[in-house]
């Protein structure tokens, strides 16, 4: 064996130790999306990614105003991930199911990317045999019955086809496809989804989560792919498992939680969070994948220390490679902005070293080779 060679491997063999899983399950991964991947481990040892879904598409009173972002108004920089959508595109409209136009977001993502950012995208799709109920169609045995009728499995693959074809339209300047921080059926722990543990087996989540990567992969060539598993809140190591697809379907190990008024001023949130995130910490002993606190907010932020008393808490010393704050909605906001009550103690909780934005990710060139 030729000396660069044994220097390679030992080189391996050494960050592997360090960051474990070393490349993404994707063995066909673009070198971007497996420098990503590497560099999420990496960064986790100098603090936690701070993202905001559709930090760039609207805020509290405006919407696509170019440059725009509550957070770079409030804190004087950009969120370190955004999160974007691809909900409706299974059904062809121009519009995902946040009312953004996918063009739009296309432009966003790429704008983002260009700065040094991190996208991450979910999936809220609708139901795939019942296309006309969205994602909170609460229908049983969905995923049984579409794996029952060859015709319903033909449509899902152009539900997919319309998905790999968005995710691989997203390119870099130099036509690079942009790497994508993939979550799909998320929150199944819950029972508000068509996918959620009331409405469908252990079994058929497995089953439809291995089929929609295998398809993206395989059929389609979407090598530009990290996958996000993400449940709901959870009790124990076994409920966290229970519907888990397998080490070679998921680079990264995720949960959602938002807080509730009733929980206040017991301090369950900060409660539940650590247990969960103690859990996740010993599961990923063995597992040595990316971890992330997928989806977090408390709806209008009632109290006006939640971000230092709350969130800082859960979030410190959790190893948790990014966390990402929950949007603006019509009705409903979960993120600060500049003159809320809340937006003093945010600022107080963004100057904390350990929190990373996107002036972080440039320095750190996310997407190069570690030298």
């Amino acid at each position: 064996m030729k000396k660069k060679q044994i220097l390679f491997l030992f080189i391996v063999l050494l960050t592997s130790g360090l960051y474990g899983q070393t490349e993404p399950t994707d063995k066909l991964a673009t070198p971007e999306t497996r420098n990503l991947y590497l560099n999420l481990q990496r960064s986790a040892k100098k603090g936690i990614l701070l993202g905001h879904q559709d930090d760039l598409y609207r805020g509290r009173g405006w919407e696509n105003v170019p440059g725009r972002s509550d957070f770079k108004e409030l804190i004087g920089e950009y969120p370190a991930i955004l999160g974007s959508d691809l909900g409706k595109i299974e059904l062809g409209g121009d519009k995902n199911v946040s009312w953004q136009q996918f063009s739009i977001q296309t432009s966003h993502i790429e704008q983002f990317y260009r700065q040094g950012g991190i996208n991450t995208i979910a999936w809220h799709m609708n139901n795939p045999v019942d296309p006309t109920q969205g994602m909170k169609s609460t229908q049983d045995s969905t995923i049984y019955y579409l794996f029952s009728d060859p015709k319903l499995v033909e449509r899902y693959h152009t539900w997919m086809d319309a998905a790999a074809d968005y995710l691989l339209s997203l390119k870099g300047d130099n036509g690079e496809p942009i790497p994508v921080l993939l979550r799909l059926f998320h929150e199944h722990t819950g029972n508000w989804f068509w996918w959620g543990k009331s409405h469908c087996t252990p079994e058929e989540y497995i089953k439809m989560w291995r089929y929609t990567v295998d398809y993206l992969r395989n059929t389609r060539q979407v090598h530009n792919l990290l996958t996000v598993y993400c449940t709901d809140v959870f009790d124990t190591p076994e409920e966290y498992l229970e519907r888990y697809p397998g080490d070679a379907y998921v680079d990264v190990l995720g949960f959602d939680l938002y807080d509730k008024e009733h929980w206040h001023p017991q301090g369950t949130y900060v409660e539940r969070g650590k247990k969960m995130v103690k859990i996740l910490q010993d599961i990923n002993k063995d597992k040595k994948k990316v971890m992330a606190l997928a989806e977090t907010g408390f709806n209008k932020i009632p109290v006006d220390n939640w971000w230092a008393g709350s969130v800082m808490p859960v979030l410190k010393n959790s190893g948790f490679s990014y966390a990402i704050i929950w949007s603006i909605g019509v009705n409903n906001y979960f993120s600060p902005y500049k003159g809320h009550p809340s937006a003093p103690d945010f600022r107080k909780f963004s100057k904390k070293k350990w929190l990373l934005f996107e002036s972080d990710t440039r320095k750190l060139n996310m997407y190069q080779s570690a030298k």
